[in-house]
This record gives structure tokens, sequence and C-alpha cells, in this order.
């Protein structure tokens, strides 16, 4: 049985698939791989407005 990738990760430059059990974390209703994604995903916020 293979796993099935539960979501992917909401960092545009990123994309990884993130698998059940997953160590993730949230900002509202996106899911990130990892905190340096969650990082990225702020400053290409402010950066675009």
């Amino acid at each position: 049985m293979s796993k099935d990738p539960i979501n992917i990760c909401a960092n545009a430059n990123c994309e990884k698939p993130i698998y059940l059990g997953d160590s993730v974390w949230k900002r509202g209703k996106d899911l990130f791989c990892h905190i340096k994604c969650v990082s990225a995903q702020l400053k290409e916020e402010r950066a675009h407005g």
C-alpha cells in the first residue's frame, strides 16, 4: 500500500507533498512542510503587497 499525500506545501517555490503524520506548520488554511517555507511565503507576500 503506497502512501498518498494529503496536501502539498503552500509555498509555491516548494510544493513538497505532505503525508499523514508529517510535522507541518499551519497559517490560516495553508499547510507548510518547514518553517523556512512559512518565512519565505511571508516575505513573498510582503514584497507583493
